[in-house]
């Protein structure tokens, strides 16, 4: 089962990236069992980018995926 943030738990994970700001973005993140999970949406399947070095330290139990347009029917069912 998939559950969005709460407010209080997007507000935690927004002031550990601000404090840690490197220019990198998580587009969505989802809790799932108490682990977060972290989408990155791109329209071009060329780009290549990498899970945020502050994501990955600040949550690290965290996963980190790309979506884009070769696997975003895999995301959305």
């Amino acid at each position: 089962e998939h559950r969005p943030l709460t407010v209080r738990q997007f507000r935690e994970f927004l002031m550990k990236v601000a404090k840690g700001y490197t220019g990198a973005e998580i587009d969505y993140v989802e809790e799932v069992g108490g682990a977060f999970h972290g989408f990155e949406f791109k329209t071009s399947a060329r780009s290549n980018p990498r899970a945020p070095k502050t994501w990955l330290e600040s949550y690290p139990n965290s996963t980190w995926q790309l979506v884009n347009s070769e696997n975003w029917l895999e995301f959305v069912t």
